[in-house]
């Protein structure tokens, strides 16, 4: 917990000087425009008194947005010292066997054969942990994908898919493959392994592909299905994407607010309570909420392995 509150008052510190130096900078700016105004309409004091008031206007207003900003530091050391006091002890608790690379992913090839994320031409994955729960065994990394395309301005680049990847392993291997895949406008209904079920709200939000529909009438039961519309009517979630083939279940959420390892001083409020206990738990907390969309999946396979 020290290196973690040393690393914010270091980082509250290198806040406090970019602030007192914009302040300094505004201050002077706005002593300048005063000057200029008063030399440029002398004796004009209607004109004096209103362009002062709209200074005095502006010059509060930035007072006041720099307060309360927090500037983009470099945080690296801030986040290895969150990562190590916060979060991996989180993963140790609520986990076995832990195996964390960070710097690894999953491989392009790999994510791209099972098909249910958007790939563009560019692919970058990391934050790649491994672990079991209640002895299922678990592998999680974020993706990000992207394409360029021509516009009248030049090269652009568009996000295809920013999220958290899982892939669970189970004891069983299943008789097919299925995919259900929210967003339907991005995939080709016209597919022979396209189907549609007999549930008009579920075809309304998922794309159904597999070979086998009987066996997607297996596996997509009520409580299933239920499941599938908490994520994808959650906000944060773009797209709720599942995959069951041979024996994984692959799930990929598109969420910008999926990183799980890097802490983001935001708020002023937020840097100036130091790291105490109440503080830390607060912390701990936000992560083992991250980590129930993992604890719920195995939950509910374990609960339902009878699946075909």
């Amino acid at each position: 917990m020290e290196e973690l509150e040393l690393e914010r008052k270091k980082y509250w510190d290198k806040v406090k000087n970019s602030r007192r130096k914009s302040i300094i900078v505004v201050t002077v700016i706005f002593i300048l425009f005063c000057v200029f105004n008063i030399i440029y309409f002398v004796n004009d004091y209607t004109s004096i008194y209103k362009y002062l008031l709209i200074g005095v206007f502006i010059y509060i207003v930035l007072i006041l947005i720099l307060q309360k900003s927090i500037s983009n530091f470099d945080t690296e050391s801030y986040n290895e010292a969150y990562k190590e006091h916060i979060v991996i002890p989180v993963l140790d608790e609520v986990f076995d066997d832990l195996e964390m690379v960070l710097e690894k992913g999953f491989e392009e090839e790999q994510i791209k054969n099972i098909g249910i994320i958007e790939m563009g031409t560019d692919f970058k994955s990391e934050g790649y942990y491994k672990a079991k729960y209640r002895d299922i065994t678990f592998e999680t990394a974020k993706i990000e994908t992207e394409h360029t395309y021509h516009t009248s301005d030049g090269l652009e680049t568009a996000t295809d898919f920013s999220g958290l990847y899982y892939i669970f392993t189970v004891d069983k291997s299943f008789k097919s493959k299925l995919k259900v895949l929210s967003g339907r406008k991005h995939y080709d209904t016209k597919q022979p392994d396209y189907v549609e079920m007999d549930n008009p709200e579920l075809n309304k939000k998922f794309a159904i592909f597999t070979e086998d529909k009987q066996f997607a009438y297996s596996i997509l039961k009520p409580k299933l299905i239920e499941k599938l519309n908490i994520l994808i009517d959650n906000p944060d979630n773009l797209e709720v994407n599942l995959c069951i083939i041979e024996n994984q279940i692959h799930l990929a959420l598109y969420n910008y607010e999926s990183n799980l390892y890097n802490y983001y001083p935001w708020l002023v409020k937020d840097e100036k309570k130091p790291w105490i206990d109440e503080k830390m738990k607060e912390e701990k907390d936000k992560i083992r909420e991250k980590l129930k969309i993992i604890t719920k999946v195995i939950d509910y396979i374990k609960e339902n392995e009878n699946w075909s």
